[in-house]
């Protein structure tokens, strides 16, 4: 459990969050973190195997009838009728500790069944190092001096309303329908509807923005959450909109030109595998390569990105340990970047 929480905290966070209450698919998890489901898979086995981490998982009516056709072969068709009281069924102990658990899991054979927590009590109780308490409550913004025994509770945009409006428009998105909401914009509240086409987690603002038909994005804390509803008008998708730029996307300026990167990325420490797990759903064999040179392990990430702003800061997090090498004139505005600080350090 240490180890998956010195990997990604934030992410753990975010992921212990949603599997509350009604609880959410592996689907839905990679799509509002934007990783990889490789990734959802791994966190998923990890908290599986944590002896004091609640988890259920809630079948489809269809796996609900497979699962008790293979337990019992001798069952008629009457009996493999499932009722909608079943769904939320006891098979979530036979299954999560079935050895085959992670390889079905990795299959995909579980996408679109809820995972959910156990919260009948409303605090998750993990121990952690001091080192890791130290990290977390940097996230998290507590007070220093925490007990090496914390106790995670859900923190901004973490409400209940708030996740069900995620898993809401998931499936609006799924459906291809619209929805109606009140929007808190700079200076009055104003009605919209929309077709939701996806929702962006902003890792640099930790909130979650959904984008519409059109290409424009909604932060999802100025949305009252009561106000969503579904909506009979239908809109379809712009000509213009390439869902494929939302893979390259690092802010939510859908509009902005596309640039191609090469980073240089160094094997020290845990860098490697910070740096796949901050990619996620963008990481792939194409763009991401190891080379070895005069002994020295690196990595080089090429790719097109939208949003060099926030693709920017996200390099300067790395220090030395990551390298911009292309394009020049990105290049030259971390070196401006870094000349300007040594002069601010000077004075």
């Amino acid at each position: 459990m240490n180890k998956l929480i010195s990997n990604n905290l934030l992410r753990l966070q975010h992921e212990m969050t949603f599997l509350k209450d009604e609880g959410i698919t592996p689907e839905g998890l990679a799509a509002i973190l934007g990783v990889s489901k490789s990734i959802i898979y791994d966190d998923i086995i990890a908290l599986n195997n944590e002896p004091n981490f609640p988890l259920l998982i809630n079948l489809t009516p269809d796996k609900l009838k497979e699962f008790k056709k293979q337990k019992n072969k001798n069952l008629d068709e009457k009996d493999l009728k499932i009722k909608d009281s079943e769904y939320f069924d006891d098979s979530s102990e036979e299954l999560l500790t079935d050895p085959k658990f992670a390889s079905v899991l990795k299959s995909g054979a579980y996408d679109d069944c809820l995972f959910r927590y156990d919260t009948l009590s409303e605090t998750v109780e993990v121990m952690l190092t001091s080192d890791e308490v130290d990290t977390l409550n940097s996230f998290l913004n507590k007070e220093d001096g925490a007990r090496a025994f914390f106790v995670k509770n859900s923190n901004r945009l973490r409400a209940i309303d708030q996740v069900d409006m995620v898993n809401y428009l998931l499936e609006v998105i799924k459906d291809g329908s619209s929805i109606d909401f009140s929007y808190k914009a700079k200076s009055k509240i104003i009605k919209k509807t929309i077709r939701p086409i996806k929702i962006i987690h902003n890792t640099t603002e930790d909130t979650y923005y959904v984008f519409d038909h059109k290409g424009v994005s909604y932060n999802m804390d100025k949305i009252f959450t009561a106000s969503v509803k579904d909506s009979n008008v239908k809109q379809n998708i712009a000509r213009n909109i390439d869902e494929k730029r939302f893979e390259k996307m690092w802010g939510v300026n859908y509009s902005e030109k596309g640039v191609k990167v090469k980073l240089k990325i160094f094997n020290e420490g845990k860098v490697i595998e910070r740096v796949k797990n901050d990619l996620g759903s963008k990481l792939n064999d194409n763009n991401f390569k190891f080379f070895e040179e005069n002994g020295t392990e690196y990595a080089i990430f090429e790719d097109e990105v939208i949003g060099t702003e926030v693709f920017l800061s996200w390099v300067y997090s790395y220090g030395a340990s990551m390298v911009l090498l292309e394009p020049r004139e990105l290049v030259d505005k971390v070196i401006d970047s870094i000349e300007q600080r040594k002069l601010e350090a000077k004075q």
